[in-house]
């Protein structure tokens, strides 16, 4: 299903954004929708009704992930730019498990699975939810392709570290 996801997205070379946080910002905004919608399913809901809302959260990945990794790449200098995809997937991994901590942690106020799904999986759908709104609402790059803060000098010789190469 990210195939899917990342199918609806602009190509990068075909169409880049000046700002590329509402493609971003779109698929961590379906995740929290589909969490949401999946978190009101009861034991009569049609599989088929079920499978939709789930489909929701992968299809959300599979829109924002090529768009966030192309961004994270194009934030650093060329020097760095082989960190953008290690960055994107740790960010990704970081989002899983503070997921996992919040979800578990409102599990075990609510009496366990049985009655803590619903209200674990609508916290969790809030909490991306406000992240994707901080997200896309925050601040701007000051100018495209304008001059980053970073350091361009090589690492001094008495660090022992050398020259960044």
């Amino acid at each position: 299903m990210p195939i899917v996801g990342a199918a609806l997205v602009p190509k990068p070379a075909a169409h880049r954004p000046a700002d590329p946080r509402p493609v971003i910002g779109s698929g961590p905004a379906l995740i929290g929708l589909g969490l949401l919608a999946v978190s009101t399913a009861g034991p009569g809901t049609p599989y088929p009704l079920y499978a939709s809302r789930l489909l929701a959260v992968p299809a959300g990945t599979g829109r924002s992930m090529p768009a966030l990794i192309v961004g994270v790449v194009a934030a650093l200098p060329a020097r760095q730019a082989g960190l953008g995809p290690g960055l994107g997937t740790s960010a990704r991994k970081i989002g899983a498990a503070l997921a996992v901590a919040v979800a578990g942690t409102v599990l075990a106020g609510h009496g366990g699975l049985g009655t803590g799904t619903g209200p674990a999986l609508r916290t969790v759908g809030a909490v991306v939810l406000a992240a994707t709104v901080a997200v896309v609402a925050g601040p701007r790059d000051p100018a495209p392709g304008a001059e980053r803060d970073m350091p361009t000098d090589p690492v001094p010789e008495e660090s022992g570290a050398g020259p960044v190469r």
